[in-house]
Formats: structure tokens, sequence, C-alpha cells
């Protein structure tokens, strides 16, 4: 069985760091996770090659940045409802992703607390997840199996994460009550000055902060993707690893055909009856492997998600 552990960080290096020793730990670089504000751009123009951001302004980010791209698999920009654009990478990249096609389809909202949710955060700790990235906060995710569990959790936790508890009780003494995708993102100046109605203003460097904001524990969840996911994993490498694609980018339809699978709406149907529908979910999610060339996964997963799953 896996697991996915989280972990939040006050500051992307410190993110960066915690990677760098998952992978050096022998975990697999397709089961990290990361996400971290890109709240001016700078880490979008650096995947794109852009030299502006070799510019001093810029160049400790952009290090940060090279560096994970180095490490991570599939780092990318997304724009996410409630706090504008981040970089991610990994299971957390695909899991928010994968949202866009889970509308109707078995799965929750879209955004970043519906990427979450589909990694099986419940919703009120996912909210909070969500505001930590939305005031500037990095968040990385391990997902590994049992006999991995302990020492992903163990070099996390070395890192002094977050108590996202006491900070959750800090936002609420400010007036926050839970994370709204519909309001504008944080500026930089908001946090700077405190108007995010958070404790970010002038914030401490880690080795001043109260022992209670280094007291905070990674967690671990599961989803029920997660059950699946060796049946998954066979299937792919019997039927795409060998033509070159990376399980990264065939996983968002293995988790449609687990949602439909799921969903009573289609377990009665046919595929041809269903196919039509789930095109449709998939090319909302604009991603780079064509319909054609990935509906065999949809399909695979559905049929045994939908013929294991009782009423």
């Amino acid at each position: 069985m896996r697991r996915t552990i989280i972990a939040v960080y006050d500051d992307a290096s410190t993110g960066q760091h915690v990677v760098n020793e998952l992978v050096n730990a022998g975990i697999d670089r397709s089961n990290i996770g990361f996400a971290m504000q890109d709240r001016e751009g700078k880490g979008a123009r650096y995947l794109k090659g852009d030299d502006d951001v070799s510019a001093s302004e810029g160049a400790g980010f952009g290090a940060i940045v090279g560096g994970l791209t180095g490490l991570l698999v599939g780092l990318g920009s997304l724009m996410i409802p409630g706090v504008g654009p981040i970089l991610a990478a990994g299971p957390l990249i695909s899991a928010l992703a994968g949202t866009a096609i889970g509308i109707g389809a078995g799965a929750v909202t879209g955004g970043i607390v519906g990427g979450l949710v589909d990694l099986g955060v419940p919703q009120e700790e996912a909210g909070a997840y969500a505001e930590a990235v939305r005031r500037g906060s990095t968040l990385v995710t391990a997902t590994v199996h049992q006999d991995h569990l302990d020492t992903a959790t163990r070099i996390m936790q070395n890192h002094n994460p977050v108590d996202i508890d006491t900070r959750v009780t800090q936002w609420r003494a400010k007036g926050w009550e839970n994370f709204d995708p519909s309001i504008d993102p944080y500026t930089a100046e908001d946090i700077a000055t405190g108007q995010d109605t958070g404790t970010r203003a002038n914030p401490p460097t880690p080795t001043d902060m109260p022992a209670s904001m280094q007291a905070g524990s990674p967690r671990a969840y599961s989803s029920g993707y997660d059950q699946w996911h060796d049946d998954f994993h066979s299937h792919y490498e019997q039927h795409y690893g060998s033509a070159g694609r990376d399980y990264l980018q065939v996983m968002p339809a293995y988790r449609q055909g687990y949602y439909m699978g799921t969903d009573p709406q289609y377990r009665g149907a046919t595929w041809d009856q269903i196919e039509p529908q789930a095109r449709s979910y998939y090319e909302k999610g604009s991603y780079d492997t064509p319909w054609d060339d990935i509906k065999d996964a949809v399909r695979y997963a559905w049929e045994k998600v939908k013929d294991a799953v009782t009423d």
C-alpha cells in the first residue's frame, strides 16, 4: 500500500534540500511532488530559458529552480485559482492537472484543494495546505510504499516543517476562515506588509522561530487510487514504457479511468457508450499526449475498477 507524505516549508531552498535528500535516499524521482509560488513568473521564465532570470534579482530563485529541474520529474508552471502562478512537479502536478478532467467523472472540484484531496488529503486539511502555498510556503510530497515510509518521514521531519495546525490557529486569530479560490491571489507586498491577514510580515528566520513553529510533523495520507497504483503501473510498463513515455504522462489517464470506474453512472455502460464523454474530459486537461495514444489506459483503469467496486 502506498501513502503520500506531505510537509510544508517556509522557503523554497529548504524544500529543494528535502527533495535532494529524498532522491539520495532512493525515493523514485517520479514519486516526489513539489509546489511553490512563482508570483513574479521567474521560475516559468527560467524553464523557458529566458536570460533575465539569471540576473542578480532572480539569481537565487533561478538556482533553486535549476536544481529542482535536475531532481524532479515534470517540473512545470500552473495557474491555480486563488493562488496564482506556481511551479509544481511529480505526482502533485499530475493530481492538479487531473482535477481538470474530474468534474462529472467522480473527482472533486479543481484547483490545489482538489489536487490534494485527490491524493487522499481531507478537504479541510487540503485547504490549509493550499493557504500555505498561497502565502508563499512550499509543499513537498513523497508517495512511497511502506518500506520507505519511515525514511521519507525522517528526512522531511529533519528540516523543521511548518506546524500547519499552529499556523492555521494564527491565521484564524487574524480573521482567516478557509481557503477561498475565488479571491485574488496575494501579492508580494500583501505578504511583506501583513495585509494577507496572516503571520508572514517580516517572517523570522528558521533559527529564530518559536519552538511551536518548528515542531511540525509530516503527515501521511492514502487515496483509493493508491490501491490500484501497482496494477496500473504494471499495465503502463507493458503498454507504454517501451514506447518511451514517462509514467507521469500516462498517470492522468489512469486517474480518469479510476474516477469513472467508481462513478455509478459509468459502471453499467459499455466503452463505446462512454468513450465520447471520456475523451471530452481528457481533452479538457490540455495534455500533450493525444487521446488516441492514451485511451487504452483510461479504458483499462475504468474496466478494472468498475468490476471491483460495489455500491
